[in-house]
């Protein structure tokens, strides 16, 4: 099972949990450094690989730093102890 955390352009909505992508970990993530980047670390995918429908390319754009890493994932306990984390299945 693979989760995966949302990242959007759009700025989250009230309420909504998210962190702000700064500009050298969407360097490091080959993302758009032009853009404001969020991570919504209220709302997780739920993926099975081999029964993934997902239709994009899968080879890897690049990777957040392990110090980043470690914030999103403090966000998402924090978010899940309070009872706010919602999972969507994709398969």
């Amino acid at each position: 099972m693979l989760f995966i955390a949302p990242i959007t352009s759009k700025e989250p909505a009230t309420g909504r949990q998210a962190v702000l992508i700064p500009e050298t970990e969407a360097l490091r993530a080959n993302l758009d450094r032009d853009l404001r980047l969020w991570v919504m670390v209220d709302e997780l995918n739920a993926d099975i690989l081999e029964k993934s429908y997902t239709l994009e390319d899968r080879t890897p754009r690049g990777q957040f730093s392990q110090a980043f890493t470690d914030k999103l994932i403090r966000a998402v306990t924090d978010v899940r102890a309070a009872g706010m984390l919602r999972l969507s299945k994709r398969t």
